[in-house]
């Protein structure tokens, strides 16, 4: 099994936003329980963990660290994660339900928020009309994720210029 995935798009990014490096156990540790996940999937926990932790000095432990991908991966089950089907209109709603599967508490947006402007561009990425018509007259809104990126990896937001 190669580590290189995880050493690429994981590792190598946070050592380099970190002051810290990682010690030799804990890169280890990092590189056997991460190899399973997709390099799609790395990024998005990285930035999880940029926006997430307030040192920026100390290395995320392990523990941090799957708790990131956790975060990212939700409750997809393994079968989700491999699968990778491209998320669109006719299946956001089924896809939602699969990344949510199994969580605790699932996200609420609420509006005149970044995740509400995310998530409002997103669905217009999509082509989910069907959700802003939804969300039109709406003040929150339950989301698979906080931000559309954790949800799916491919959505990067432009935010417009005033």
């Amino acid at each position: 099994m190669s580590n290189q995935k995880v050493e690429d798009f994981f590792i190598t990014p946070l050592e380099a936003y970190f002051e810290d490096q990682p010690t030799e156990g804990a890169r280890d540790t990092i590189l056997n329980d991460m190899d399973q996940y997709t390099a799609d999937d790395l990024n998005t926990a990285v930035e999880w963990l940029k926006r997430a932790r307030q040192s920026q000095k100390t290395f995320p432990s392990p523990k941090e660290c799957i708790k990131a991908i956790k975060a990212v991966v939700g409750g997809r089950t393994e079968r989700a994660v491999i699968r990778g089907e491209v998320i669109g209109h006719d299946n956001y709603a089924a896809n939602a339900v699969a990344f949510t599967a199994g969580m605790r508490e699932v996200p609420v947006i609420h509006i005149d928020t970044p995740q509400w402007e995310e998530w409002l561009a997103y669905w217009d990425w999509i082509g989910a009309k069907w959700v802003l018509d939804l969300v039109h007259d709406r003040k929150s809104w339950t989301v698979p994720a906080q931000f559309p990126s954790a949800f799916d990896p491919r959505f990067t937001f432009l935010k417009r210029a005033a």
